[in-house]
């Protein structure tokens, strides 16, 4: 399979009408996206990612244990400072119910944009939180406390699973 990776980027759009084998099905719609990341931090929180389809990454979980202390905008930068070793991406968006506001918070705090929308959960509407990578990382370069986000990254648990 290691072969088709050569032949097909996940980022390259293919023939939509062209039939394809198990090896290539694989190497572009499925294993792209296996891969997980997350930062965990024990007694702080943790966020949770990943690569989405469109070079775009999907923000999974976020939480601080122990809110309004800035750790979860420390989370979501720590997330975008780690993004940035591995670019390209066009995007990062994410979903959680509407009536979770602090959340709401902190993705507006690192520059995420946020519309409110049908509920694409059973609990109610949802907002969706986007931004271009590109903006996240000049925003986290002029608001990112370097120091703080390292030693955030010193304590977090993570293990390749």
């Amino acid at each position: 399979m290691e072969a088709m990776k050569e032949k097909i980027s996940p980022t390259e759009r293919l023939d939509i009408d062209k039939e394809m084998n198990f090896e290539e099905f694989y190497g572009h719609y499925v294993k792209p996206y296996l891969d997980m990341d997350y930062i965990f931090v024990p007694e702080e929180g943790y966020v949770a990612w990943r690569r989405g389809t469109g070079e775009n990454v999907e923000v999974l979980h976020i939480r601080a244990f122990k809110t309004g202390r800035g750790l979860g905008v420390l989370l979501a930068q720590a997330m975008i400072h780690e993004l940035k070793k591995n670019p390209p991406y066009y995007s990062v968006f994410g979903f959680g119910l509407a009536s979770n506001l602090p959340p709401q918070k902190v993705w507006r705090k690192v520059g995420f944009d946020i519309e409110i929308t049908k509920a694409p959960y059973k609990g109610g509407a949802a907002f969706l939180v986007s931004q271009s990578f590109e903006i996240l990382v000049k925003k986290l370069e002029v608001d990112g406390d370097e120091e703080k986000i390292t030693a955030l990254l010193a304590r977090a648990i993570r293990p390749k699973l």
